[in-house]
């Protein structure tokens, strides 16, 4: 993290030590960062941060084989970072893509947008509010 607070992500081989990706992607003061996952379908992982600043959160997906990102609104942000949904991943419909996806501690729900159709998807789990969401363990 530099001193304007952007990250930069490094991907090495551990066997080997060599660098495979040096990326500078997202702002350590206003995103919270996923550990990548394939949300583009091609066999890669991406990166994701998503800016809890605004409502709804903005989702930030950078293409690591284009280089390419998009932004997408989905789930509840707060700029005080007091209420909002917790970002989760996951394969949620079963397509071999990751899904962007939330948890929602106020009312114990997971939401997916379905990356197979673009359709929202809501699954209650859990019974209090201070319950930990968990990651995909198959679809729902």
């Amino acid at each position: 993290v530099d001193a304007s607070g952007t990250v930069t992500y490094t991907v090495g081989d551990a066997v080997l030590g060599v660098k495979i990706l040096v990326r500078q992607w997202g702002n350590f003061d206003t995103d919270v960062s996923i550990t990548p996952a394939d949300y583009t379908g091609d066999g890669r992982s991406d990166l994701v941060a998503v800016r809890q600043s605004s409502s709804p959160a903005m989702w930030f997906i950078l293409n690591t084989a284009t280089g390419t990102s998009m932004a997408t609104p989905f789930g509840i942000g707060d700029p005080a970072f007091a209420s909002f949904d917790f970002p989760v991943r996951g394969d949620y419909d079963g397509d071999g893509r990751h899904d962007i996806a939330v948890w929602r501690p106020s009312n114990q729900t997971f939401y997916v947008r379905a990356s197979s159709s673009g359709g929202i998807l809501g699954q209650k789990a859990g019974d209090s509010p201070t319950d930990v969401p968990l990651g995909s363990f198959g679809t729902f």
